[in-house]
Formats: C-alpha cells, structure tokens, sequence
C-alpha cells in the first residue's frame, strides 16, 4: 500500500526471514522440522507412538466464559504503531 511507511515495509520483509527479528518464526521452523521427523518415523515407529497432546485456544475467564488466546503478531502491532 502507498500509506505504508518504509519502516514498516522493512519490518514486515525482517519479520518473514529473521528469527532474531521475529522470535516466532524459528518456533515455527522447528514444529515444521518436527513434523517432518515424525511423518518420517510413522511408518517405523507405529507400536510406539504417542497419542496427540491437545490443546484449546480457548481459556476460562474470571467472569466464567472464555477468552481466545493469540499470539502476539508484529503485524498488527506495527499497523497499531503507523496509525496511531
């Protein structure tokens, strides 16, 4: 977009290829890597796998009903900035 300030082109372009930019990425990278370990093995290792650990976004609120968790996201916390 044309209101996009050069910063944020940067920040947006770091964001996508840099971990010690974007924390996240190598947490993403390494559950990739992970699963390709573990599609890898299925086929050795099917007596001996272990069931999925499931989790909810979803926690319980003080009030009783219930709160998505995300993720921070550098994303919008530069929109937020630009805009502000």
């Amino acid at each position: 977009p044309k209101d996009m300030t050069y910063s944020r082109r940067i920040a947006l372009s770091l964001m996508k290829t840099k971990t010690w930019y974007n924390p996240q990425l190598k947490e993403e990278q390494d559950k990739e890597k992970e699963d390709n370990n573990n599609n890898n093995n299925d086929a050795d290792d099917d007596d001996h796998s272990k069931p999925p650990v499931l989790t909810s976004p979803l926690r319980e609120s003080r009030t009783g009903g219930y709160i998505k968790l995300e993720k921070p996201s550098l994303e919008k916390s530069w929109g937020y900035f630009e805009h502000v």
